[in-house]
């Protein structure tokens, strides 16, 4: 499997309890004033911990700049922090 990194603002995380998918929003600046909102699925137990590490709680993760990859199937793979 190919990922590809990307980079994007996270700007909302949806989860169900119990769920084995979740939903990852990023924003991507495009130019300069054109903005687009992607939503990416990804497994929800996996991602929910990796947020919580990365940044404290799910409630702190609203606007942060993450570099992202997914695979060719769209589905994440994984992310880290840019500290922006």
């Amino acid at each position: 499997m190919i990922a590809h990194k990307k980079k994007g603002k996270i700007i909302g995380f949806k989860a169900q309890f119990l769920s084995g998918i979740a939903e990852l929003t990023i924003e991507k600046r495009i130019l300069l004033f054109i903005k687009k909102t992607k939503k990416i699925p990804c497994e929800n137990p996996t991602t929910t911990r990796t947020l919580e590490q990365a940044f404290g709680n799910l409630t702190n993760t609203k606007n942060k700049e993450i570099e992202y990859f997914v695979d060719e199937l769209g589905i994440l793979k994984s992310f880290q922090p840019t500290g922006e």
